[in-house]
């Protein structure tokens, strides 16, 4: 029975503290419900307190001992509290708290992204990942996404041949695969209050290597299931990047803090690059004000375009599919049927004709919250630890290093470098 004590770096966004809105009962492990958070002075704990007493984390048994203290990391990493450790710490510093946790022993990294915020920290990266192959260190990149069901959805159309045919090579007007989000700055109207450094790139990252981590892990998810890719893989096509505005008065609500000028941020981006010959465009872009963050995403196969949307307005993704060849309501039903065989959790499942084009009815039970994403990745890093799941560490750690070259080399080019 392997114990697993759990320690927390300087949380400073509320994703610190998901991981604890429930218990894990996973064969091979004892998790011990005292939790270690080590912080700085400064840090309040106002976002990760707020969402453990949203999720009663105490009601589930969990039990934080804080340590306050102007070196957390030394004390941390001196202490050895912990052989698991949670992070959601300034992104500016990530990626040296990853490495040095690796190399002091801790057994399993679980941690927000995004990880690598400017090009200089790839060595970082790098040394962290290779030492990690060294140690058996799991490192665990929180990639929520791929628990979304309308992603899930995307992965199992793909894998269909005969539905989807093969994925066409698209152009930068009309790409194989297009991902967009765009996400709300002005979260006030929903009780979520930002940290004043969250509108400063130096310490938070541009948007253009921030939630575009989650758009291209998606993407070779996707495109290679089970094949890593590297970094020689990939051809940057082009690269820009665009500020919103903050005035002061937004500013003030945003953050509950006063300023006295307004931002401009650059938390927007955009770029192109190809992979297997395919053309990807990723968007991320950030609005002062909206009711809530949205996705858009299309694939162009052969057959079908698939497209799952999320607006401002619906509660979960939608998934569509147009067809470009005749019988693709047959091979449509097939599909549905072949996924009640795959799991019959998926009883239920329909379509019906939109105009054009068919939309996908997916049993309500089937989709899961962002918040729950957080529990269901914590568990399955738990499996790996435990392993009860064997950990694909070289597929892995090829994502992960790949997906930072990716956004690290896209904000070089939308700098002019």
């Amino acid at each position: 029975m392997k114990e697993v004590r759990i320690d927390v770096f300087n949380p400073v966004h509320f994703h610190g503290g998901l991981p604890f809105q429930t218990t894990y009962d996973i064969e091979g492990l004892k998790v011990s419900p005292e939790v270690h958070v080590y912080h700085y002075r400064d840090n309040g704990l106002s976002a990760f307190k707020g969402i453990t007493d949203k999720v009663d984390a105490a009601a589930k048994g969990w039990r934080f001992q804080y340590h306050k203290s102007d070196n957390p990391l030394d004390e941390m990493l001196t202490a050895k509290t912990g052989n698991v450790l949670v992070l959601a710490c300034p992104n500016v510093d990530k990626i040296s708290v990853i490495y040095q946790a690796v190399d002091r022993g801790y057994e399993l990294v679980l941690s927000d992204k995004p990880w690598v915020i400017e090009p200089e920290g790839m060595p970082t990266l790098e040394h962290a990942v290779q030492t990690a192959k060294e140690k058996g260190t799991l490192l665990i990149d929180i990639m929520t996404e791929r628990y979304e069901l309308g992603t899930i959805i995307q992965r199992l159309i793909m894998m269909d041949k005969g539905l989807f045919g093969e994925l066409e090579q698209g152009t930068l007007e009309n790409p194989a695969i297009h991902k967009s989000s765009v996400h709300v700055l002005d979260k006030s109207h929903m009780g979520v209050v930002r940290p004043p450094q969250y509108f400063d790139t130096r310490w938070q990252g541009e948007g253009i290597v921030d939630v575009t981590t989650h758009l291209v892990d998606m993407v070779h998810w996707l495109m290679r299931p089970d094949k890593s890719v590297s970094a020689d893989d990939i051809h940057m096509m082009n690269a820009t990047r665009w500020v919103t505005k903050v005035p002061q008065a937004d500013f003030e609500a945003i953050t509950k803090t006063k300023e006295t000028t307004p931002f401009l941020v650059y938390c927007n981006g955009e770029f192109a690059y190809t992979l297997d010959g395919r053309v990807v465009v990723i968007k991320d872009s950030w609005d002062l004000k909206g009711q809530d963050d949205s996705h858009y995403s299309t694939i162009e196969g052969s057959n079908i375009r698939v497209e799952v949307i999320k607006g401002p307005n619906d509660k979960y993704q939608q998934v569509f599919l147009t067809p470009k060849v005749d019988s693709i309501q047959g091979l449509l039903r097939g599909f549905c049927g072949d996924l009640v065989k795959r799991d019959k959790g998926f009883e239920g499942v329909s379509f019906m004709k939109e105009g054009e084009r068919f939309q996908l009815s997916l049993p309500g039970n089937l989709y899961t919250t962002h918040f729950q994403h957080f529990g269901e990745v914590a568990t399955q890093a738990l499996r790996y630890l435990a392993g009860q799941d064997q950990f694909p560490r070289e597929l892995e750690y090829a994502r992960l290093l790949t997906k930072y070259h990716v956004t690290t080399t896209a904000l070089k080019i939308a700098r002019g470098g």
